[in-house]
């Protein structure tokens, strides 16, 4: 193998060829296939050497400005009523986790296209608050009303015990699921305590952009 060029920002080279440096974009990388060492090249015109760290996905996402906070508080949900989040994801897929918390039972959903309406302006946060909030992914909105909820992608329940033990409890997925572009999804909690409970959603979404 010799000097090789994979793209503007990018090459490979075995540890002993010469690597150029003409022509070269400030910036690019690149990878000894034969040690793994990496190198960029600088604004002097030449290649140095980097250390090679390792980081999890999700820190990368969140350096990356990827990750979004998505929550909802509800306080004093009646008994049969519904703790209600309406997510509109945006032109991308939204790959998503979430919690659902609540003070005693209750059942848990998560409806694709649904039919709502009206409602307040959810809250969506990134994680980077270097980067700010820009444009978020998707459009959230906190207790929407629902005329139809859509098609039911998983269902559960929150155990919040009885009597003197009903404490309460939450649910959580850690697998992501893939919300599909321009389209809508419910998270549902109805309490089923058989008093007032206090609710809530946390969902954690990124966009696999890098």
């Amino acid at each position: 193998m010799s000097f090789a060029k994979i793209s503007e920002y990018w090459y490979i080279a075995l540890s002993t060829d010469v690597k150029t440096t003409v022509g070269i974009t400030k910036g690019a990388k690149l990878i000894e296939t034969d040690t793994d060492a990496n190198f960029i090249f600088t604004a002097a015109g030449a290649w140095v050497e980097i250390e090679n760290v390792v980081i999890s996905a999700e820190h990368k996402r969140v350096h990356n400005g990827e990750m979004w906070d998505i929550t909802a508080l509800y306080i004093d949900v009646a008994n049969d009523a519904f703790a209600d989040l309406a997510v509109e994801v945006g032109d991308d897929e939204l790959h998503c986790v979430y919690q659902g918390s609540s003070e005693g039972n209750a059942r848990v959903f998560v409806h694709e296209a649904p039919n709502t309406s009206a409602g307040s302006t959810g809250l969506i946060k990134n994680a980077n608050r270097v980067r700010g909030d820009g444009s978020p992914p998707a459009t959230i909105v906190n207790s929407p009303t629902v005329s139809a909820v859509g098609t039911k992608l998983t269902e559960g329940c929150i155990s919040g015990g009885r009597g003197g033990n009903a404490a309460g409890g939450g649910i959580e997925r850690g697998t992501e699921i893939i919300l599909a572009p321009s389209t809508k999804y419910l998270f549902r909690m109805k309490n089923t305590k058989g008093s007032d409970a206090d609710m809530c959603w946390a969902l954690h979404v990124y966009q696999h952009t890098h």
